[in-house]
């Protein structure tokens, strides 16, 4: 934030004005001070300017030097807030992003921070999210994308399919950090309820020989599970789970 003051003063002198706050930072309260640059019109009036990179809630001192004493009103209560969001310093969070299961959502929020990094405290930001994969033929997949009102948003996607997938965030076709980013979709863990049997070994065998079935997801995520197996024991164990 730059901004600029014009202050009348009955003495004519040097004028002192700053800008401080107070933050938290390793167990302990820390000021920030910002010094403005001060013009003297010689008319009795002064022209102060400052710039403050950090948002929040400041105070606003303007001092005469010569006397030590504050101008009328001094200090002013001031509040800073975030510059317009910069998608490059905005982040994407969410410990799903990177390694996903098929067939589960896939949850992770968006932070919005201006240029300078300070977080937004208000929605109402344009933000587009999209998902293709999974590789080598991507489709896209539809994501959600919720304002929460106060700089967040939480997205989430549903994939179907275990592979790779490609996930952008952009705002105002600038994207967000570490987007365009490669996700990972692992399969989800097998039932014998959602597999197929198939093979020779199914139909017929031969006494004393091993007996080859394979077993397969019906769904899209592919993990394939081969078996050697005697006749007998071959039998038994598909009509246990009832492939």
């Amino acid at each position: 934030l730059t901004s600029h003051v014009t202050s009348s003063a009955v003495t004519i002198g040097k004028a002192l004005v700053e800008v401080s706050s107070w933050r938290a930072g390793k167990g302990r309260l820390l000021e920030s001070v910002v010094v403005a640059h001060v013009e003297d019109m010689r008319d009795g009036a002064y022209v102060c300017s400052y710039t403050v990179d950090v948002a929040g809630s400041w105070l606003l001192n303007a001092v005469d030097e010569k006397s030590g004493r504050h101008v009328a009103g001094s200090p002013w209560p001031l509040y800073v807030a975030a510059g317009a969001t910069h998608p490059p310093s905005s982040e994407m969070k969410g410990d799903e992003m990177v390694l996903a299961v098929a067939g589960s959502h896939v949850k992770f929020d968006l932070l919005s921070r201006d240029k300078r990094g300070n977080r937004q405290l208000l929605g109402g930001e344009k933000w587009q999210a999209s998902v293709t994969g999974p590789m080598p033929h991507p489709q896209p997949l539809p994501v959600q994308l919720v304002d929460n009102g106060d700089g967040s948003y939480g997205c989430s996607y549903l994939p179907h399919a275990a592979g790779e997938y490609i996930l952008s965030v952009t705002l105002r076709g600038v994207h967000i950090r570490r987007s365009p980013l490669r996700t990972t979709v692992a399969p989800t863990r097998i039932n014998a309820s959602t597999c197929i049997a198939h093979g020779g070994g199914l139909r017929s065998a031969r006494r004393g020989r091993t007996t080859q079935c394979a077993a397969r997801r019906s769904n899209r995520c592919h993990a394939v599970a081969r078996v050697s197996l005697c006749p007998t024991l071959a039998r038994s164990l598909l009509a246990r789970h009832r492939f």
